[in-house]
């Protein structure tokens, strides 16, 4: 009997946006995997990267975020389980060893794939999670390696900008998400990087 496949997708999700949930529609609807699991870090690896808003506020941000996705999309709390700072191979031989039943996929864009030399064991997490490259704006697809259609290039880093600056964010968070960033008056402080 063919191994069910799980598609993962890590992420700050800080927050979540809507290209986040157009590229769970791709993957779940172009590619032969059976669900998305939507991973949050718990403390990111890259010190760059590491000012995260708290991890209980960006998980519910997801759990708003994919609320109409159905049951094929989940969110996942495992990096907060393992605890201290996971890279993304330790990641995914946790899950392997937790659910031996399960096939796994990383989801990771072309922009994230220009950094993948700082990665641990980068050859390897391919070799046990083939990855899906999903094709972003302005950040080809590196010799070697095929992805996707190009999705808009919308981030979090952004989104938070134009929070700061008191701009719409209209189109660019789901509507529940931005509702919550708003009651909790999230990304007013001073601009991160």
């Amino acid at each position: 009997m063919k191994r069910q496949t799980v598609a993962l997708y890590g992420g700050s999700f800080d927050p979540p946006h809507m290209v986040h949930l157009l590229a769970t529609t791709y993957v779940l609807h172009a590619l032969p995997v059976e669900e998305v699991w939507w991973i949050p870090v718990w403390k990111h690896a890259f010190e760059s990267k590491s000012d995260l808003t708290p991890y209980s506020q960006r998980l519910e941000m997801c759990h708003l975020a994919i609320g109409e996705m159905g049951p094929q999309v989940r969110i996942s709390e495992v990096e907060r389980e393992m605890g201290g700072v996971n890279r993304t191979i330790d990641t995914v031989e946790h899950l392997q060893h937790t659910f031996p039943h399960l096939g796994f996929r990383i989801v990771i864009g072309t922009d994230v794939l220009q950094e993948r030399h700082l990665w641990k064991e980068f050859d390897r997490l391919v070799e046990l999670a083939p990855p899906i490259i999903l094709g972003r704006t302005d950040y080809p697809c590196p010799d070697g390696f095929e992805a996707s259609p190009p999705f808009p290039n919308m981030n979090s880093t952004s989104i938070r900008n134009s929070l700061q600056q008191g701009r719409d964010l209209k189109g660019q968070v789901p509507l529940e998400v931005e509702k919550y960033i708003r009651e909790k008056n999230l990304y007013l402080e001073t601009e991160r990087t």
